[in-house]
């Protein structure tokens, strides 16, 4: 009985060890021009005034991870969709994963969603895609800005390096 169970395991070892490598790969959604317009209520591009962040530890399946939290401002410079004001000042939530507890602790990629890419620094001219109130990705309840997941920022023009 022992021999069969030990048998039957070799076969899923590379079954296990492909499903590792490519599970980061396809955790993030691929998301076109299109769709990334299509899900925003908002997009406009603007200049990174500010940038707020936080880290939130948390434990999610036994294993302590590490969250970047942002807000980020930015005035607006073009509205391509949406009623915001050119000139007006917009702050917009995103997010990445700063440590996925036991897989960088083992040296692994991590596994799951990991968050926005890129976020914008300060001075960045961005092109922003962003959902009004209430939305999927992010842990908001209220009438502010968040950030298409997981691509919701294109760098138009990135600070100008003196």
């Amino acid at each position: 009985m022992k021999n069969r169970i030990l048998s039957l395991r070799r076969p899923l070892l590379p079954v296990i060890v492909l499903m590792v490598a490519i599970a980061p790969a396809s955790a993030e959604r691929a998301m076109t021009e299109k769709a990334r317009r299509d899900e925003a209520t908002d997009v406009f591009v603007g200049v990174v005034t500010d940038r707020y962040s936080k880290q939130v530890t948390f434990n999610r399946d036994r294993d302590e991870n590490v969250e970047n939290r942002y807000l980020l401002e930015f005035a607006v410079e073009e509205v391509e969709k949406g009623p915001l004001a050119k000139g007006s000042l917009c702050y917009v939530r995103a997010w990445n994963v700063a440590v996925h507890g036991r897989l960088d602790a083992a040296g692994l990629p991590p596994i799951g969603e990991g968050g926005h890419y890129p976020i914008p620094k300060v001075g960045d001219h961005v092109r922003v895609s962003c959902v009004h109130g209430e939305y999927r990705f992010m842990p908001q309840s209220d009438a502010g800005y968040a950030a298409v997941y997981p691509t919701g920022f294109e760098i138009v023009r990135a600070k100008d390096k003196k």
